[in-house]
């Protein structure tokens, strides 16, 4: 648990630095399940932590390392006792880009209806780049809730959050009219 506070305090620190810091006491958890029977191992908690770094230290969703960790946990999973020890939404939700605060939706909103306003985007462009890898996150979370049955990692409210808020900093036509269908398709899924 003392790593785990220490890596959760890391998450307050902003940068990219504090994505290396949380990654770099993972690795010495890790190393010390390794060489002792101390009791001193990484869990559920651990996991989420890391791969809440990935979403706090910096702009762009990165869903191939978000996808390293989660394969990590699922080796750990196999070889656990834990029984908390589960790759579930909450999992496969926590790299995801943090919810947009009120005050930078109304800046926005500011920027839709400004000189800034278009009514597509490049596809090369970061912010809908970003916007179709955090989609296609989602899409992956219900192939595996389907394909594979497992129903614990299925998309929920905050899933369908990201990838409308995704649409949304757009600040386009283009955005506001998908995310303005991952709004309806998430009240179609309530």
């Amino acid at each position: 648990e003392s790593f785990n506070a220490v890596m959760k305090q890391w998450l307050y620190v902003p940068g990219e630095k504090s994505q290396a810091k949380v990654a770099a006491l993972f690795s010495r958890l890790e190393s010390a399940a390794d060489s002792t029977s101390s009791g001193l191992r990484s869990n559920k908690e651990s996991f989420l932590l890391v791969l809440e770094s990935l979403a706090v230290s910096v702009d762009e969703f990165n869903h191939i390392e978000a996808k390293k960790w989660i394969c990590l946990m699922q080796e750990h999973v196999s070889t656990s006792d834990d029984d908390d020890m589960i790759v579930d939404t909450e999992v496969y939700n926590a790299p995801l880009p943090l919810p947009v605060g009120q005050n930078d939706i109304k800046e926005y909103i500011k920027g839709i209806y400004s000189a800034d306003f278009v009514c597509e985007r490049s596809e090369e462009d970061p912010l809908y780049v970003n916007a179709i890898k955090i989609e296609n996150w989602f899409h992956e979370m219900e192939r595996i809730s389907v394909e594979e049955g497992k129903i614990l990692a299925a998309p929920d409210i905050d899933t369908y959050e990201a990838v409308i808020q995704a649409w949304i900093k757009l600040a386009s036509e283009e955005g506001l009219l998908k995310a303005e269908k991952w709004a309806m398709r998430a009240t179609e899924a309530a």
